[in-house]
């Protein structure tokens, strides 16, 4: 093979690794159990090893437990519940349709104030805007950093207080990378915290010190944007394999010395 044509073969291959995965023919399921008996069921299928995406775990408090499917798998999943007379509906047929209608607006630095409450953003976006708004409120609005990410992201939050000697909030969003509304909800907790005109939210304000971190797992958030939008857990690598679950790797040791 010609020297000259390697790196244009290179060039194309990076070009294409660096797509997002895309989900197309997916398949959402609303599986409904109806006794503990199907709980049992679906968590022995979750616990299986299949290669089916349970959003919620089979628990004996569960209504309802969503699960997501490749489209290769699709007859395999439907044939399981419908030999267990498990009931379940089809919630999103090409769930690939629905992240194809996630809006991408970006968040305009020019106003702080212009972040939208229906749209998501990137985890610049989202630090650039507390930068922002320590900027405006200077003597109410601190940046406060719980740490780095494995690959080295720094887990930023604010801190919002109108005084010493106050009790804490404390408020941790994004643990799970997919869930983007996490991060949003937390903006908007911020957000109101220092522009609501309601009395309640300010006296709340005033109140307590708030401690807030909008996205707890940068790396797995910034995974979803750019590399694979269902991406659940962190990005730390074991061997061929990468992730950790967040939510669920705690060590046992409470009341440690804080990080801030």
């Amino acid at each position: 093979m010609s020297l000259k044509i390697i790196p244009i073969i290179s060039i194309l291959i990076l070009s294409v690794a660096s797509e997002p995965f895309r989900f197309d023919n997916y398949t959402l399921y609303k599986v409904l159990p109806k006794n503990l008996e199907e709980i049992k069921l679906l968590g022995d299928l979750q616990n299986s090893g299949a290669d089916f995406d349970f959003w919620d775990d089979p628990v004996p408090t569960a209504d309802y437990i969503n699960v997501l499917s490749k489209p290769e798998l699709k007859n395999d999943l439907e044939g399981f519940l419908e030999a267990q007379g498990i009931d379940f509906v089809i919630t999103l047929p090409n769930i690939q349709e629905l992240i194809d209608k996630e809006k991408k607006k970006r968040y305009t630095r020019n106003n702080v104030k212009s972040m939208e409450w229906d749209d998501y953003y990137t985890l610049e976006d989202i630090y650039d805007w507390l930068d922002d708004l320590a900027k405006v409120f200077p003597d109410i609005v601190s940046i406060i950093e719980g740490g780095t990410s494995h690959e080295g992201r720094v887990i930023k939050g604010v801190k919002i207080s109108h005084g010493p000697g106050r009790r804490a909030v404390f408020i941790e969003s994004g643990i799970h990378a997919r869930e983007w509304i996490a991060p949003a909800t937390a903006n908007y907790v911020i957000n109101e915290l220092l522009y609501s005109d309601d009395e309640e939210t300010q006296a709340a304000a005033r109140e307590f010190d708030w401690y807030i971190f909008p996205v707890t797992n940068p790396d797995g958030y910034i995974w979803t944007h750019v590399g694979y939008r269902l991406w659940r857990k962190n990005r730390r690598q074991f061997g061929n394999e990468y992730g950790v679950d967040l939510n669920r790797n705690w060590n046992d040791n409470w009341m440690g010395e804080c990080v801030f």
